[in-house]
């Protein structure tokens, strides 16, 4: 799978966060910082969420690092959004130029669009549905929105956090379809 599919989903996952809130992170110094057990992001200057008050700072976004146990090494690191980040910075180094958004265009001046974003993550679903019709796929409406909602409702289900709860999901034997999304 492409990387940068992969990393927008991951993401998205990850966070629960709405596909414009992913578009608006930066990894400028000053808004990203990354570890070995987690990254975290702030939004670029003048983004506010939408249902962010203007009067506030927006909180950053932490995304956890998988662990990763000797039995399930190469499924957790292929999973892991943090390892999936810190190859996107890597892999985009040379073409970052000035850039300061997160995701940038392979070719072109100009920015990557909110819409782009958003179609990444649906691409990741859609893989899921690989054995569908297109009719099928068309009825059903594979959108990003979809990640968020699948997300929150699986912490829900566990009575978790959402940023915490995501990273259970890959070891769900309900929820197989997840190692299917990324090509695994």
């Amino acid at each position: 799978m492409n990387w940068t599919v992969k990393t927008a989903f991951l993401m998205a996952f990850a966070t629960a966060k709405r596909s414009s809130e992913i578009h608006a992170l930066s990894c400028a110094s000053d808004y990203m910082r990354l570890s070995k057990e987690s990254v975290t992001f702030h939004f670029m200057p003048g983004f506010y969420p939408k249902t962010q008050v203007h009067y506030q700072v927006p909180e950053p976004i932490v995304i956890p690092a998988l662990p990763v146990p000797p039995s399930d090494s190469v499924v957790n690191r292929s999973l892991c959004p943090v390892r999936a980040v810190r190859h996107y910075v890597s892999m985009t180094k040379e073409l970052r130029n000035n850039r300061a958004r997160f995701f940038i265009p392979v070719k072109g001046s100009q920015d990557v669009a909110r819409a782009t974003v958003a179609r990444w993550i649906a691409i990741a679903v859609a893989r899921a549905y690989a054995g569908m019709s297109s009719i099928d796929l068309r009825n059903y409406g594979i959108k990003a929105h979809e990640v968020r909602a699948l997300s929150t409702s699986w912490a829900f289900i566990i009575g978790r956090p959402c940023r915490v709860s995501w990273m259970r999901l890959h070891g769900s034997r309900t929820a197989p379809s997840l190692s299917s999304i990324l090509g695994l």
